[in-house]
């Protein structure tokens, strides 16, 4: 019998059944929700692509699933991350494993209930695809129901939500009923049990032994009895110190302050820096007392600072530059690793600290998004807030880089324990739908702080934070800020080991926003995939540390369950890497037969021969056989002398230092979506541009475009 497993998009499935079941009754398959939305990245998006299959049983066409090995044959290949900021010796990766072993644990416990579903189907793991739930808009880390016709695909919490509802969703591809769902997983068959073996055979060291400073040890009791905040300076917050103070079911918020006499930045931070680098380019500011969104140039908004009078509008940037833009474009990208440098603990808070979880995650579009981010405000005139109050789903480090005057940002942050009487005090106080912080419509006044401290006792930690001074909030710690003084600041999230149960409490608090009125934030954190990989990976760090030490520690249990682990889990990787050991070369050989058609060749068989050219004032005539055979000749001599002199490098934008590509069509039209060309290019500009060999072709555009 004859089977076919879609292998394109869901728009060109009807003409290939046409072609290989000639017989069949008339069929039209229906399309997924991406393809019927037909958006610019349907092929990477279709949700049907490697995973459903047609096969023809009595003239009619019938629809099956992927089978095991298939779903896991299709499974994209991820990139591991580049490289973390040192690297680590077996004894801390061990420690580290075993930190989030336990909260791994419990998550697979509750997958291996749902591997057991009658007709489970599998699905491809793709790392540039953000797998998230179509009702909750919560990612997925493995468990699911799928849509047999329109591939919507909802979580376990959602699917036992909706059996209970009598409004159900219908489905797109079949107007007037609803889904018919199938349960769906991520896992190799027998991995998910292979895991929980392995985790249970885990050595998992004894805490590590830490004597407290004396002046730590009263800083925490003022903090504990007038919530004092504890500052440390820059050079003296070590690891062990943060996790003493961070690793505990009440975390404190913390200040670094630089060290005197040292510089923390190495660029200025300032309107002035901003507006020579970008001050043409159009952003959006937003009303901090309103809402209101304000289109102007980056140049437009940086112009008031200083410039404050009664009547001004208290103003912010929002989102600009993203997170993509600091990492990835010019001038932005010189600032990414002068923010990291800053970063205190950077083990820790470093995008690619080695002990930070989520820089395990591989690399991808669908990379947890945390930072960094700027955030450009003017001074807080009216009192309405620069940021209100709300909570973050991950720690987070935030740095005032310049400040207009000697004044600072106020900060007030309530401890994690205090939560939920908060919570319960500002539900009686406001009328707001959903959760009164988790909205982030109210920005508490000293009246508002008073009335919380008469009734209730509570009272936040104030922090008056200056120019170069790092602020460390921990997770489900409600905070806001107001400026007296005209800000930019700069922040990014992190995962620490020891917060990941409050992190997903958080998850699954904003899941419950997010029902309430329609999507309101989508889950960028994606913390049980962010476990899943660092767990996988530092463990193959474990046994490749283990193996060239000679240390055989583990044990027998440990090392035969790690052989039958599936490579479906995309974060397997050996020791801390450099940028250029990544896979790029297997990439470009794979892609090798496809780029070696016309346009080298083409470039190579410009230059005459010897046989086609004068030779002693009389022409060479040949035949056609000759000529054809001449023509073969010199095209396999072209074709070996560029594969032996083709360089290994991809092909580079100049602007943005961390993208490669394969082909030379690719960076150009990367160039024409993301950048400027400075004037029109004829056909023959850009043949030339595409035959352009790596190195030469970077150098090119950076001549004839702009960032």
């Amino acid at each position: 019998m004859t089977t076919y497993t879609q292998h394109v998009v869901c728009t060109g499935v009807k003409s290939r059944l046409r072609f290989l079941f000639p017989g069949a009754q008339s069929y039209h398959p229906s399309s997924c929700l991406r393809c019927q939305k037909k958006e610019k990245k349907q092929t990477d998006l279709c949700r049907f692509k490697g995973f459903r299959c047609f096969s023809l049983q009595d003239q009619h066409i019938v629809v099956t699933f992927a089978p095991d090995d298939a779903a896991k044959a299709a499974t994209a290949t991820s990139i591991l991350p580049p490289i973390w900021n040192r690297s680590c010796d077996l004894a801390t990766l061990r420690h580290l494993q075993g930190r989030i072993a336990p909260f791994l644990l419990t998550l697979l416990q509750a997958e291996l209930e749902h591997e057991t579903k009658p007709d489970l189907v599998r699905c491809r793991r793709d790392p540039d695809v953000r797998d998230i739930c179509d009702y909750c808009w919560t990612s997925l880390f493995s468990a699911g129901w799928m849509c047999r016709n329109c591939g919507w695909e909802v979580c376990n919490q959602c699917f036992c939500l909706l059996l209970g509802n009598t409004d159900k969703p219908e489905c797109s591809a079949r107007p007037g009923s609803c889904h018919e769902l199938q349960p769906t997983s991520r896992f190799g068959p027998d991995e998910v049990e292979q895991l929980i073996l392995d985790i249970k055979a885990l050595p998992i060291p004894p805490p590590r032994p830490f004597t407290v400073p004396r002046a730590i040890s009263a800083a925490i009791q003022k903090a504990d009895s007038d919530r004092e905040v504890i500052s440390i300076q820059h050079n003296e917050l070590t690891n062990e110190l943060f996790v003493h103070l961070w690793a505990r079911e009440d975390p404190y918020p913390l200040v670094v302050t630089p060290v005197p006499g040292q510089k923390l930045l190495q660029y200025p931070w300032s309107p002035e820096f901003f507006t020579n680098l970008t001050g043409k380019t159009m952003c959006y500011a937003q009303d901090c007392e309103t809402g209101d969104i304000i289109p102007m140039t980056v140049g437009d908004f940086y112009a008031q600072f200083g410039n404050e009078h009664d009547g001004k509008r208290v103003l912010r940037l929002k989102d600009y530059p993203s997170s993509v833009l600091f990492q990835t474009t010019l001038p932005y990208s010189y600032l990414y690793p002068d923010l990291m440098n800053a970063a205190p603990v950077p083990d820790y808070t470093r995008l690619d600290g080695c002990l930070n979880i989520a820089s395990y995650f591989p690399r991808g579009d669908a990379k947890s998004d945390l930072g960094p981010k700027m955030y450009s405000a003017l001074r807080d005139i009216k009192g309405v807030g620069s940021t209100r109050l709300h909570m973050d789903v991950a720690p987070a480090l935030n740095i005032l880089t310049h400040a207009d005057s000697q004044k600072d940002a106020i900060w007030r942050i309530f401890a994690r324990k205090d939560t939920d009487r908060l919570t319960t005090w500002m539900r009686k106080r406001y009328s707001i739908k959903g959760h009164p912080i988790h909205q982030q419509q109210i920005f508490l006044t000293d009246d508002d702080l008073a009335d919380l401290w008469e009734e209730l006792q509570i009272r936040p930690y104030t922090i008056h934070q200056h120019q170069n001074e790092i602020v460390l909030i921990p997770p489900g710690c409600p905070h806001q800020v107001s400026n007296r003084a005209c800000c930019i600041k700069a922040a990014n999230d992190f995962l620490f080991p020891d917060h990941l149960e409050h992190c997903l409490q958080l998850t699954n608090e904003f899941r419950e926003e997010n029902l309430i009125d329609g999507p309101w934030m989508v889950d960028v954190l994606q913390l049980k995939r962010s476990v899943l990989h660092a767990y996988t990976n530092i463990r193959e760090q474990c046994l490749g540390l283990a193996a060239s030490e000679g240390n055989g520690m583990l044990p027998a249990t440990y090392v035969e369950n790690s052989q039958h682990l599936f490579c479906s889990i995309s974060s397997l990787s050996g020791q801390f890497q450099n940028p250029g050991s990544s896979i790029l070369g297997d990439l470009e050989d794979e892609h090798m037969d496809a780029n070696i058609d016309t346009p080298q060749d083409t470039l190579l068989s410009n230059t005459l021969s010897p046989e086609s050219a004068f030779s002693g004032g009389a022409i060479n005539r040949q035949t056609k056989a000759e000529k054809n055979k001449a023509t073969h000749e010199r095209r396999k001599a072209n074709y070996i002398k560029y594969r032996d002199g083709k360089s290994k490098e991809p092909f580079r934008c100049p602007w943005c230092p961390g993208k490669h590509w394969s082909c030379s069509t690719d960076v150009l039209q990367h160039t024409k979506d993301c950048h400027t060309f400075t004037a029109d290019l004829s056909k023959s500009r850009i043949k030339k541009l595409r035959q352009a060999r790596q190195e030469d072709l970077a150098k090119m555009l950076h001549e004839i475009s702009i960032p």
